[in-house]
């Protein structure tokens, strides 16, 4: 305990200098936002990068932790911080906008390291490419292969193999 406070010590002015710089910088502010806020007195409170700069430091560095607000034993912080990450993910799994560019992004990264050879060479992209969707087309896109935990298909051993594709139920 005392080791982490020594060396939490030796750091705690340079992270307060950077801290505080964060609360002086001027994040994305043109001229006009400069303008309208020398007519109202000035910036209306601090900066979202400050806020939470200074959070995590307090957290981190002092072990200052935020009060939790609890009412008719219901956690409400925490309540809230659930229901955040859920809508989140809903957002983000219901998106077809987000699943269309995982697929490009993830096509195109496969088309620089084929074409590039850093991860493998163009022969062996093509090959790997047409089984892929050989099985896609084979399983369903892996509607076959959902409840099935006695396959026997060699990409999804493989993938399961690499912990691409968790299969729990899985029986050895």
């Amino acid at each position: 305990m005392s080791q982490q406070y020594h060396e939490k010590s030796k750091i705690a002015d340079q992270c307060e200098l950077i801290v505080e710089e964060l609360k002086n910088a001027e994040f994305g502010q043109n001229n006009a936002v400069k303008k309208i806020e020398s007519l109202i007195g000035g910036r209306q409170g601090e900066s979202n990068t400050y806020q939470m700069a200074r959070d995590w430091l307090d957290a981190n560095l002092y072990d200052v932790k935020k009060i939790q607000q609890q009412h008719g034993g219901v956690n409400w912080t925490k309540f809230a911080s659930t229901f955040s990450m859920w809508t989140t993910a809903t957002n983000l799994g219901l998106n077809p906008k987000v699943a269309i560019v995982g697929a490009l992004t993830t096509g195109w990264t496969h088309v620089i390291n084929a074409l590039t050879g850093q991860k493998y060479d163009v022969s062996i992209a093509n090959k790997a490419g047409f089984a892929t969707i050989y099985h896609i087309g084979k399983n369903l896109f892996g509607a076959r292969l959902i409840n099935d935990s006695l396959t026997d298909d060699k990409q999804m051993l493989m993938m399961e193999m690499c912990n691409v594709s968790n299969q729990l139920s899985k029986k050895y």
